[in-house]
């Protein structure tokens, strides 16, 4: 190698080495920024679903509730086409005369019912109501079932027509309201309807049906009465109007229809329903009836009321009737006119007593319950302050059934037949039971 190159190397080497120097001295690459994690928005919660509209309500004739004022001798306005009926002195002495059994009444019977009910009921559920041989007496179901929405109803007695006090002269209108005096005495002196008289006098006239009867006691416990008509059922047990039945359905079925509510109450959900239907409810008709059973079954389980009935539930006949009240309610407020005690008295019901039994009335003193008289004496809650059934004070007692937690409500049996059946009577302190021939 020359000499004059090595200069040069040299030369060459110390800039490189220079430059890697400064190459080591300068700060490092910095390592790349983490990606900035931006959290993703919620999804916004969906808009809740706007509520239902509730039904818009129908313009309500309020004839029908003037009318139930008129026959429970109460004011209307003075504004109405009927306001000079009210000033007549007929009709101010009817009023009075209405006011005064009322009170009477109220402060005997109704008033501590309706104080029991309050202390006793309160978990009874709303829903509808089954009140098997009540004759009209829509009285005592709201009174003790005021969470009721619909009410069935039955007995012997004829439904009779609209009252319609608009299109009557004063005179046919007074003629009406003393029939219907007459019929009210009985029950607001007993607190109870006597089937034979009232099944002969009541349905003779407009004023005078079951319709009338119950929209007196409707308009007098502060109900607005907004619709009553006539009905039918056809075979599914819907509600259809009178006069639209097939005759291939092998049969009509005719009742009463009451829209009421609480006076002062507003809206569709307030709105209650009585339906009543007159006629045969042995076992050769009951079950036969078109549509009966089909609207009580659509209606669901039921709170049942059994009050002055005759004991026609301790008869083979009644039997349907009977499998229906024990297969479909969720409780029964009832007395021994209504259903055999030993029905009640097993694991399926949870049972509370109350009052005082000793024995029938006179006419029935073959259908005695020791059993009850011994499970009130041992397990009673005590007398109550009012009557109730046939029984007076002393010996007034009520069932109170509840089906017990697990018990279920079930499809009803029927036989279709009077003769057969079980059958309960009593001899001395013993209770016979009588199977009527072989299912």
């Amino acid at each position: 190698m020359k000499l004059s190159v090595l200069p040069k190397l040299l030369l060459t080497l110390s800039l490189a080495l220079v430059a890697c120097k400064h190459t080591e001295e300068a700060d490092p690459m910095p390592a790349p920024a983490e990606a900035e994690v931006v959290e993703a928005a919620p999804e916004p919660e969906p808009e809740p679903e706007p509520e239902p509209e509730p039904d818009p309500e129908p313009e309500w004739d309020k004839a029908f509730d003037e009318a139930a004022h008129i026959v429970a001798g109460l004011p209307v306005s003075p504004e109405s086409e009927v306001y000079s009926l009210t000033q007549t002195a007929n009709y101010k002495a009817y009023a009075q005369e209405m006011e005064e059994a009322w009170q009477r009444y109220l402060a005997k019977d109704l008033s501590p019912l309706k104080v029991w009910v309050d202390q006793e009921l309160k978990d009874l559920p709303a829903g509808p109501v089954f009140y098997p041989f009540s004759g009209p007496d829509i009285l005592n179901a709201v009174t003790i079932y005021p969470r009721g929405t619909t009410y069935i109803m039955f007995g012997l007695e004829a439904i009779g027509g609209v009252p319609e006090p608009t299109g009557d002269s004063d005179a046919a209108t007074m003629a009406g309201l003393e029939k219907l005096k007459a019929s009210l005495s009985v029950l607001l002196g007993r607190n109870y309807f006597i089937t034979q008289y009232m099944a002969n006098e009541i349905g003779r006239g407009d004023y005078n049906g079951v319709t009338s009867v119950m929209m007196f006691f409707l308009a007098r416990t502060g109900h607005e009465i907004l619709e009553a008509r006539t009905i039918e059922l056809d075979p599914e047990g819907n509600v259809i109007s009178a006069g639209s039945s097939d005759p291939s359905w092998g049969g009509r079925t005719q009742g009463t229809e009451i829209k009421f509510r609480v006076r002062g109450e507003e809206g569709m959900d307030s709105v209650k329903t009585v339906w009543y239907f007159p006629g045969d409810a042995s076992d050769n008709a009951f079950a036969k009836r078109v549509g009966l059973h089909q609207l009580m079954m659509n209606q669901g389980p039921a709170t049942t009321l059994l009050k002055a009935a005759s004991y026609l539930m301790y008869n083979p006949e009644f039997d349907d009737v009977r499998s229906v009240v024990l297969a479909r309610s969720s409780a029964i407020l009832s007395e021994s006119s209504g259903i055999p005690f030993h029905y009640l008295n097993t694991d399926g019901w949870d049972l509370s007593l109350y009052g005082n039994y000793d024995k029938p009335i006179k006419d029935f003193s073959y259908r005695c319950q020791p059993d009850l008289k011994a499970a009130l004496e041992t397990h009673g809650k005590g007398a109550l302050d009012f009557n109730f059934g046939y029984q007076f004070r002393t010996a007034t007692h009520i069932i109170v059934s509840r089906r017990a937690e697990g018990r279920s409500v079930s499809e009803p049996w029927f036989d279709y037949s009077n003769a057969r059946g079980e059958g309960t009577t009593c001899t001395g302190s013993t209770v016979n039971v009588k199977i009527s021939r072989t299912y």
